[in-house]
């Protein structure tokens, strides 16, 4: 169901909605399949007669007959500004229009100082029950930091009983896939292991990392899972899971804590 290409949305089977509508004629550089066309003109609907994200999220995961509780960060917008060589610049054009090729100088999240943790995020990360929170390697700086910006949320994981587990989203210095490498480098981090544990500081009580790091992980401040973390195949997929939840057991045993710094 979801692109393994372009690593977000719907697989794009066909785009006759863009391609007949006019907004092809002003956006022809944002291709999306039907699929997800069809979610987004749905969700904006639904905002459009006053209701939320959050109950549209749950409305849509019934429908795709998604189990699991799947909560939005916020219900307020926040938008990405990357300030770049070229200018201010929204994250899509940035992003999508543009492929990350303008070099950036900063990121802003506009809205996100006023903003509040939708519904059940807040106690979620603070229910005594939770066995662990994970922060997947996706890009810390456009994918995970939004969500840190929100108040509250950041100091709802500090304070969390929970293990708080990072995968870093590096191997060898690189990226498996995306522009988190490239946009290190340009805000004058290298892409490694030891800035990837820094920027999680006082956030995170283990990161896990990749094989092929093996010797970088030893000097890290923070406790460290050395395993396979590339994932091709649904089998690696589940494997780290698995290590990752055993990791989290391990930590709620021990009741280990690299906490405390502030981030």
């Amino acid at each position: 169901m979801i692109s393994n290409i372009w690593a977000c949305g719907f697989a794009p089977t066909s785009t006759p909605f863009f391609t007949r509508s006019e907004t092809s004629a002003i956006w022809s550089w944002f291709r999306l399949g039907d699929k997800d066309l069809a979610l987004h003109v749905t969700r904006t609907q639904h905002l459009h007669r006053g209701g939320s994200l959050s109950d549209f999220v749950a409305r849509a995961a019934k429908l795709l007959d998604i189990r699991s509780n799947i909560v939005p960060a916020t219900d307020e917008v926040i938008s990405t500004m990357i300030d770049t060589d070229q200018g201010v610049l929204p994250f899509q054009e940035y992003f999508v229009k543009l492929r990350c090729v303008p070099r950036i100088k900063s990121i802003q999240f506009e809205g996100a100082a006023s903003a509040v943790a939708a519904p059940g995020v807040l106690s979620a990360l603070s229910d005594p029950a939770l066995h662990a929170i994970i922060i997947c390697p996706s890009n810390p700086y456009l994918s995970v930091d939004p969500i840190l910006a929100i108040p509250g949320i950041t100091a709802a994981l500090r304070n969390s009983s929970a293990p708080v587990i990072a995968i870093s989203p590096i191997v060898g210095g690189a990226a498996i896939k995306g522009p988190t490498a490239k946009i290190m480098t340009e805000l004058n981090f290298a892409p490694s292991q030891r800035s990837i544990a820094a920027h999680y500081q006082g956030l995170i009580d283990a990161l896990f990392v990749d094989v092929s790091d093996e010797s970088e992980a030893r000097g890290l401040s923070v406790q460290t899972f050395v395993v396979p973390t590339v994932m091709t195949t649904i089998e690696q997929k589940i494997q780290l899971a698995r290590d990752v939840i055993d990791a989290a057991a391990s930590l709620r045993v021990n009741s280990l804590s690299h906490r405390g710094a502030a981030r």
